[in-house]
């Protein structure tokens, strides 16, 4: 890496968590869409409207189109202990990245929504995230935390735009000494979303060698990873040239690639064709008051038991990198960001007659009977954990570098 970390002497052995952070190997998906009136000039994210589900026929089941109402009630099942705030304001971006690193988590992953000239790169709130991507760089770089790139579809993405792109991040952000770059090759890492929607064979001319259009040995290249949704992906994504893939979903069971039962397999087929897999672990899963019809999908946490299922699954695969999804994707009650219990002030929310057809409770969750830090303190257990493991490291093909500088046997 480009920086030593700053915060342990050479002196001092370092502790297990410090070695995790200090390896790169844990990654959390960290979103940077919310928004204030005193900062942004408007609610972002936490007044997140409840969505129509894509069938006719099951829209009517539930009010869409109604926004929450912050600071008292949000869209999320669970309540921030920071409360609702900016991702534009420097001092809780630095709170954040550093409780990151102080739990172990060496790399976050910043969900990029799109090239800011073209139509539709913005998320389903129309937030776009391409101008904060620098301020969080430059707040790693003061913490020592480093920075990888979660590519999110926007409308009439192909292969060639997203081509355009890696063109675009490579010029704006890769000689950045934050940005994360593989051990082995140096190059920067990019998790692509909803890679299946593009087709392989427009995928093989830009992520295969020898092509007119390849990145491969351009300023542009990097390690690619696409998202392993349903069992033939794999094969998909190795024929489209990709690096590795990783399973994003923290529902156990929600797709193939995020069933826990699969990843043994998962893992065996990657290290045959010299794959990356990074399997993605996740505390619980519940987006029921953005999306009221998908209920059936909801992780209860199990005061921590679903959480710890998910890392020793992922742990026993011995694979390079473990991604945590999320930090903070708080309408998906993902997060694993500090929250606090509260009770809802009804007097500021929606409507008693919309909070019935929304089936929404009066109080929030929270992470009791454990305190607000559970979940970090939890990664900090498992990153330790994981990182204190004999390991092969994934090679690539194409590089001949072989092993982590920094990963001595402890």
């Amino acid at each position: 890496s480009s920086s030593s970390s700053s915060s342990s002497s050479s002196s001092s052995p370092s502790s297990p968590v410090q070695e995790a952070f200090e390896s790169r190997r844990v990654h959390a998906f960290f979103y940077l869409w919310y928004g204030t009136p005193e900062v942004d000039g408007q609610w972002q994210h936490w007044n997140h409207e409840v969505l129509p589900h894509w069938d006719a026929s099951k829209r009517t089941r539930f009010p869409s189109m109604i926004r929450f109402n912050p600071p008292e009630d949000v869209h999320s099942p669970f309540y921030p202990m920071r409360g609702c705030y900016s991702s534009r304001n420097r001092s809780v971006i630095t709170q954040q990245l550093q409780e990151l690193k102080e739990n172990g988590i060496g790399v976050v992953v910043l969900s990029w929504s799109g090239r800011p000239d073209l139509p539709g790169t913005h998320d389903t709130q129309g937030i776009r995230t391409d101008d904060l991507i620098e301020l969080v760089l430059d707040v790693a770089q003061n913490v020592d935390m480093k920075v990888s790139l979660h590519l999110e579809p926007y409308e009439n993405r192909t292969a060639f735009s997203v081509r355009e792109d890696l063109v675009y991040l490579a010029e704006k952000f890769s000689t950045h000494p934050a940005m994360f770059r593989m051990p082995s090759t140096d190059l920067p890492l990019y998790y692509v979303y909803d890679s299946y929607r593009v087709p392989v064979s427009e995928w093989i001319q830009v992520l295969r060698p020898n092509r007119p259009q390849t990145i491969r040995g351009t300023s542009a290249d990097g390690c690619v990873v696409g998202l392993w949704l349903d069992s033939h992906h794999g094969h998909e994504l190795v024929d489209s040239g990709f690096d590795g893939a990783y399973t994003y979903f923290a529902s156990d069971g929600f797709t193939f690639g995020s069933s826990v039962a699969n990843w043994r397999s998962m893992s065996k087929f990657s290290l045959e064709r010299n794959f990356l897999f990074i399997p993605s672990v996740g505390p619980g899963y519940d987006d029921s008051k953005i999306r009221p019809w998908n209920r059936e999908n909801q992780k209860p946490r199990r005061d921590g038991a679903y959480y710890d299922k998910m890392w020793q699954s992922a742990v026993a695969g011995q694979p390079e990198f473990v991604s945590i999804t999320s930090y903070n994707e708080w309408g998906e009650g993902t997060q694993i960001e500090p929250a606090v219990p509260k009770a809802v002030d009804l007097e500021h929310a929606l409507d008693e007659t919309t909070r019935a057809q929304l089936g929404l409770e009066s109080s929030y969750e929270s992470y009791e009977p454990h305190d607000p830090f559970f979940y970090l303190n939890r990664t900090a257990y498992w990153s330790a954990f994981f990182v204190e493991q004999d390991y092969a490291p994934f090679h690539h093909v194409k590089h001949e570098k072989p092993t982590h500088p920094h990963l001595q046997e402890l």
